[in-house]
């Protein structure tokens, strides 16, 4: 059986979208490639975290191993979701 290759999304703040109505003029956005999958506009970045989370565990769900990386405003990023947790990439010997 073919190993499915882990897709990483990235949710991280945006203010060069058109709409984005935001505190601060942008919105949250979950991404992947390149590609926008959703925006959360208006949303403070936890909820925005949770409504990220329940669509990767949704592709996870479909068979799709999935990754959810969140990047803070400040540029650093938050530890990572694996869905399933099978998934999630084992440490190596260092």
């Amino acid at each position: 059986m073919k190993k499915t290759k882990l897709l990483i999304y990235t949710l991280e703040w945006r203010t060069d979208l058109l709409h984005g109505h935001g505190k601060d003029g942008g919105a949250w956005v979950l991404s992947t490639g390149g590609a926008i999958v959703e925006d959360y506009d208006g949303c403070p970045l936890r909820e925005a975290r949770g409504y990220a989370k329940q669509r990767v565990k949704f592709f996870a769900h479909l068979g799709q191993p999935s990754e959810l990386r969140t990047r803070r405003k400040d540029g650093t990023f938050s530890p990572a979701f694996t869905y399933p947790r099978s998934a999630d990439p084992k440490r190596s010997k260092g």
